[in-house]
């Protein structure tokens, strides 16, 4: 069996890159087609010490998905959906771009839940290697939530299933004498030891939007030692571990059902202060969405040709626009959300125009939106905006003395 490999000068340029401000020319660029092909792939890299970058679509702009090792590339052949959605559920491989898995579902009402700025292009592989949110996540949470199982390809080469067990489940996957075996008892006996001091050092869990670290929180709340918790299961685990543990192979993802009713309003403000101050008073709502416009984004749509015209909801010059959107079971509770919402902030004197916007202008308001890193990289100056995301390994200082590179697949 032959696995694609490229290693041409042009090709290395074309993966040195994401979309982040890092560039790093790779050793080579490998395409797998099938599961077969991905287990050569790993077995091989494992036998010559090369470390494998796992990259979908390359639109995180943290540098996850540029090395010097041999990029692993999942969007050319492995982006089959497969098969219909049973119990709003849909197993697809990792290379499925996440709007061409929304039009697969639009027949049958369902989605994905996370919405992110770059749906048109990211790929399922990748929200589940950085744990993608979106502008929806204070309703729908994070991908992490929406994952249910993972067939997941290890550093030796053995393909796995990772899901919910159940104890006696779980008691018979540490009793076996392989990687798979190893990684049970090793995550479950951190937590044994270590449980209190990591529900007290990780993140507040009110925190949606956080990628620190691999969470061990998010087991250590189920079972088995929270009897009421959920069933124990490493598919969420994986979600936000940048393919440091395993290669997805395929997902199995719980869908929701599109809502019946939304509506969007874009609140002006003068100052960007207000409409920071603003955002703790909208919350209280419990709205679907809060993105942030400011001037600097809106001044860039002025003489830009497509989004010209997509920017006529505009009043006056503010220097800063929230995008608020309800989600409901009919319009006029939406409208109802939105009068109570605008007398709220009226009454504190926090922003100055309230424009509910008609349903056919939504999609401008949320291209301009969408847009908005292209604009910025876009600014024809000397002095250009760098896009960057931190991100933390935040363990507890006596878990990061544990040997994590029995289980890693990115190899030393």
């Amino acid at each position: 069996m032959s696995v694609l490999i490229k290693n041409d000068l042009a090709t290395r340029r074309l993966y040195a890159t994401d979309a982040s401000v890092y560039e790093e020319l790779p050793q080579s660029v490998v395409f797998p087609k099938n599961t077969e092909e991905c287990v050569a792939l790993v077995k091989g890299a494992r036998k010559n010490k090369m470390p494998l970058i796992f990259r979908a679509a390359g639109t995180s702009i943290a540098g996850q998905c540029v090395g010097g090792g041999q990029v692993v590339d999942v969007s050319q052949f492995l982006t089959g959906i497969l098969g219909e959605h049973k119990d709003h559920t849909i197993k697809v491989q990792p290379g499925v771009i996440h709007s061409d898995l929304d039009l697969f579902l639009k027949p049958f009402d369902l989605k994905f839940a996370p919405e992110i700025s770059t749906s048109n292009r990211c790929m399922i592989g990748g929200m589940i290697g950085n744990n993608a949110a979106g502008s929806h996540s204070v309703v729908y949470g994070t991908t992490r939530e929406h994952v249910i199982a993972i067939e997941a390809l290890l550093s030796d080469g053995s393909v796995v299933e990772f899901g919910p067990l159940t104890d006696d489940e779980l008691s018979n996957k540490c009793t076996l004498k392989t990687l798979e075996g190893e990684i049970y008892r090793t995550v479950t006996s951190i937590i044994n030891q270590h449980r209190t001091l990591i529900l007290k050092r990780y993140p507040k869990p009110e925190i949606i939007r956080r990628n620190t670290g691999y969470p061990l929180d998010v087991l250590a709340k189920g079972q088995p030692w929270v009897k009421s918790g959920p069933l124990f299961n490493l598919a969420p685990f994986l979600c936000g571990s940048e393919g440091t543990l395993a290669f997805t192979l395929s997902a199995t993802l719980k869908l929701v059902e599109i809502p019946k009713a939304k509506g969007l309003s874009c609140i002006h403000f003068s100052s960007l202060e207000q409409a920071m101050v603003a955002i703790s008073v909208i919350l209280k709502h419990q709205p679907a969405a809060i993105e942030l416009m400011d001037k600097r984004l809106l001044a860039l749509t002025e003489n830009h040709l497509a989004h010209r015209r997509n920017r006529q909801w505009i009043e006056g010059a503010p220097e800063a626009v929230l995008a608020v959107e309800f989600l409901g079971d009919s319009d006029s509770k939406i409208k109802t959300c939105f009068k109570k919402l605008t007398a709220d902030l009226k009454q504190r004197q926090l922003g100055y125009a309230y424009p509910v916007i008609a349903k056919e202008n939504a999609p401008k308001v949320w291209a301009i939106r969408k847009a908005g890193l292209g604009l910025l990289m876009g600014v024809g100056q000397l002095k250009k905006p760098v896009a960057v995301k931190k991100i933390y390994l935040q363990l507890p200082i006596e878990i990061k003395t544990l040997k994590w590179q029995k289980m890693l697949l990115i190899l030393p």
